[in-house]
Formats: structure tokens, sequence, C-alpha cells
């Protein structure tokens, strides 16, 4: 019984072995070929994703511009405004705030403006590294 253990693994070492080694080279190329495409496949995902982000949030602040109100900003809340925003050139450009006669965000849009704000930080950054 343990000459047919023995032969078995001979057997199973000396001939599957160099079977398996001459099988795994194509197949070690074909793995390769398709990780290659999948990861061109997954950033063009996350290009076009990151965009339409991008195109969304950008939409959303203009939403949030309609919540504005017609009340006199405070000065804490505007300078937590213009804090917030200072980080952010294109987004001052896009909110201009008009000292004399604005406008405070409501209290429940603020928080989710602030989100926003971080969203496009996080999502530049995302942009950066491709």
């Amino acid at each position: 019984m343990s000459s047919r253990i023995e032969f078995l693994d001979y057997f199973t070492f000396w001939k599957i072995w160099p079977l398996s080694a001459k099988l795994q080279v194509p197949l070690l190329l074909v793995n390769l070929v398709a990780s290659l495409l999948i990861l061109w496949g997954s950033h063009a995902l996350t290009q076009s994703q990151i965009n339409r982000r991008l195109e969304s949030t950008a939409g959303s602040l203009t939403h949030i511009v309609s919540y504005v109100t017609e009340s006199i900003l405070d000065a804490d809340d505007l300078q937590r405004v213009v804090a917030t925003m200072g980080a952010e050139a294109d987004i001052e450009a896009l909110v201009v705030l008009d000292v004399t006669q604005k406008k405070v965000l409501a209290s429940n849009h603020y928080e989710w403006f602030n989100q926003s704000i971080d969203s496009i930080a996080k999502l530049r950054s995302m942009l950066a590294v491709f």
C-alpha cells in the first residue's frame, strides 16, 4: 500500500507538476492581460464617476443659492461662510456674497453646504492622483 502512495506522489509531482507549470505560463499571460484591462476599465469608470459627481456638485451649489433667504447676514455667519468658501476659490466665484444686502443660508442647509465643500475637496484630491 505504501508503495502505491509513493508511486502516486511521484506521479503527481513529476508528471502533473511540469504539465501544470507549462499551462501556468499562458494562464499567467492571460491573467496579466485581463488584469490590465480591468484596471484600465476601472480607471475609466472612476474618471467618469468623478466627472459626474463634479457636475452634480456644481449643480447642487447653484441649487443651494436658491435657498438663500432675504435676511441680513450676522457677522458670525458671514465669517463662517467666507472662511468655508475661502478654502475653495472656485466655489467663491460661484456663490457671490454681497455684504450689504444679503442673506444667510438656512441653518439646515448650511451643514449640507459644508458637506458639499468637503466632497468637492475630496474629488479634487482624487483627480490630482490621475
